[in-house]
């Protein structure tokens, strides 16, 4: 228990604010799990999000509330319309630096990707654009993508290569290093990518799902 001494009011009133965002959090995220489109207005009711906001503005807030259904905040992001709030959601995760598999990784330790084919493509076609600038931005990092497509295609690549390997209700052969770089041979806009990068992409998804 914190004791205050007189004339520490100031310090009272702070920890007293923290409390109550803290709550205020809380609630946001109960709300959310059981009624993802009524968090909007509870933001915007509880002057977390001012009445006139964008949607942006909105996932930012959103991935600012700890305690969120994975599997709900991932549904929510790849809901038809939302695509702007999926893209804002991501470009507010610092993915520079990050090697591509390492960015997925980060995007999916936010929420979790949904089982459809259709709200997944949403979901890469909105991490697309993000990882791509952000590359972009890095010279370590600015010359592997030729392209937003080039981003889309290897994250499509990385998916099928985590079902491939531990998928366990798969039975057939597993694929190699040489199936992986084959497989991305030209996907690079008609050039290939660098088979140090490949490889280590490989190992990497094959060591750990």
């Amino acid at each position: 228990c914190v004791q205050l001494k007189s004339g520490d009011g100031s310090v009272g009133r702070e920890l007293r604010e923290k409390y109550a965002l803290k709550v205020l959090h809380a609630k946001a995220a109960e709300v959310f799990n059981n009624k993802p489109k009524e968090i909007e207005a509870f933001l915007v009711e509880h002057e977390l999000l001012p009445a006139e906001h964008t949607r942006e503005d909105l996932a930012r807030q959103v991935r600012r509330i700890n305690g969120l259904h994975k599997r709900r905040l991932g549904e929510w992001l790849a809901k038809p319309g939302n695509e702007d709030i999926a893209k804002a959601f991501l470009a507010d995760l610092d993915f520079r630096g990050r090697r591509i598999d390492d960015a997925m990784r980060l995007m999916l330790a936010s929420f979790r990707l949904p089982g459809e084919s259709q709200e997944i493509n949403r979901l890469m076609e909105a991490f697309a654009p993000v990882l791509y600038e952000q590359c972009k931005a890095e010279p370590a990092t600015r010359d592997i993508f030729a392209s937003v497509d080039s981003v889309y295609i290897m994250a499509y690549s990385v998916i099928m290569l985590n079902t491939d390997q531990h998928n366990p209700q798969y039975k057939g052969r597993r694929m190699t290093e040489d199936d992986f770089i084959r497989n991305n041979r030209g996907n690079n806009e008609g050039k290939d990518y660098d088979r140090d990068f490949l490889r280590s992409v490989y190992h990497a998804i094959k060591s750990n799902e």
